[in-house]
């Protein structure tokens, strides 16, 4: 039987942050898009921590499964496994669909506020602090008010 997922932090984090008004100063509401990767149809999880029964992270492909995971996980199949393996992306990063959005990622190299996937955007990693995401945050609204004054978004 799967487990449910654990619980989106970065939406949680944020929601507790909100509650302890650190982003009143701001006058911004958020919208939570919360994606339950339990719902994926997938044979393979990115990781165990997830509490999903089958994972890259701790058992081997045979060829044919259908992955649940980003760039990291298809680097991690194709250099371990080659081809042969279907993939279904769940990178939070790649699922933002509407603008401001603020987003985890497992690669650092694309922490920070900028333009991904023609939208603007703020990425922190997966360990980002409540602080780092305030700041992210902070400087996300910072940009998208300089956007839309001036009228380039």
């Amino acid at each position: 039987m799967m487990q449910a997922p654990p619980r989106p932090a970065l939406s949680a984090c944020i929601r507790e942050l909100e509650a302890c008004g650190l982003f009143g100063y701001l006058d911004i509401l958020f919208c939570h898009h919360i994606i339950d990767l339990s719902q994926i149809k997938a044979d393979v999880f990115p990781c165990r921590a997830a509490g999903f029964l089958r994972t890259l992270d701790a058992d081997p492909l045979h060829g044919g499964e259908r992955v649940a995971g980003c760039m990291t996980g298809s680097e991690l199949v194709n250099e371990c496994y080659g081809t042969g393996f279907e993939l279904v992306n769940i990178c939070p990063l790649a699922a933002a669909g509407e603008e401001p959005f603020i987003a985890r990622c497992c690669r650092s190299e694309r922490e920070g506020v900028g333009e991904y996937n023609g939208r603007l955007g703020a990425v922190v990693h997966w360990g980002a602090p409540p602080r780092q995401i305030v700041d992210s945050v902070t400087l996300l609204v910072k940009e998208w008010r300089k956007h839309e004054k001036s009228g380039s978004r």
